[in-house]
């Protein structure tokens, strides 16, 4: 909690354009507690957000990791549990040592409040050379029961020359006010490329959080998609950091 102990969360104060025109009092306002387990049906998640079983699903609900609901295993496609390798003494894969390797949250403070709150997430790692014709499909759904917060956390590695689509669903339901403050972390390597949709589907009570943020290694290929539907506060920032010669980014957005 140090860091966001020290900048707090951000103002529309003069200087801090990236929050010039988002006021965040109404979200400071609220009491939350953080999102306990739930019982929700595969059905429900159908119902909820975007699906096929021939699709590699991840279903998060309030926050936690089921894996009853999805399909954890392909070969070429590691996923791990952040919070279960966090807590081995010697984790599956040096993936997880890629957390936070390109968010700053030095003067973020939803990003550092995420961060300081981190205790599970996703992690998935496509392996080199690896064309992957199956959407990775990570949910994050609400059940909106309690005023509650949530911090989902993402982090995905797409070894040199691997190919896949990522779509990263935020949805739920209840009436309730509820925050989602989410980060996710995209690394795409060498010539490798990743195609990337988000979706934004919560109910009007609710307050969503996101921050992308992307590194290209050279001739590598990020394509962005982002749809949100609505939300009192709904707020995605995204940021490409092109770390070699040759790479591309195509970015485009959808309110509605």
């Amino acid at each position: 909690m140090g860091t966001f102990g020290e900048i707090g969360l951000p103002t529309a104060r003069k200087g801090n354009e990236k929050w010039k025109y988002t006021n965040v009092a109404p979200i400071a306002r609220i009491e939350y507690k953080l999102s306990k387990p739930s019982v929700v049906s595969l059905d429900q998640i159908k119902a909820s957000a975007p699906w096929d079983d021939s699709w590699l699903n991840f279903v998060f609900v309030n926050g936690v990791l089921r894996s009853d609901l999805g399909h954890p295993e392909v070969n070429g496609v590691s996923v791990f549990s952040i919070a279960e390798e966090a807590n081995l003494d010697e984790p599956c894969s040096t993936i997880i040592d890629y957390i936070g390797s390109v968010t700053d949250v030095s003067d973020e403070g939803f990003a550092a409040l995420n961060t300081s709150f981190l205790s599970d997430g996703i992690a998935i790692e496509i392996d080199p050379e690896i064309q992957s014709d199956r959407p990775l499909n990570i949910i994050f759904f609400d059940d909106g029961t309690t005023n509650s917060i949530s911090h989902p956390r993402v982090l995905i590695v797409a070894r040199p020359n691997s190919a896949v689509s990522v779509i990263e669903s935020y949805v739920g339901g209840g009436s309730n006010c509820t925050l989602t403050n989410s980060v996710s972390e995209i690394i795409v390597g060498e010539g490798a490329s990743v195609s990337h949709y988000r979706l934004l589907a919560e109910t009007d009570e609710t307050y969503d959080i996101g921050y992308g943020r992307v590194k290209l290694g050279s001739k590598a290929e990020f394509k962005s998609r982002s749809f949100f539907r609505g939300a009192k506060i709904g707020r995605y920032d995204l940021n490409i950091l092109i770390d070699g010669e040759g790479a591309t980014c195509d970015l485009k957005g959808l309110y509605f």
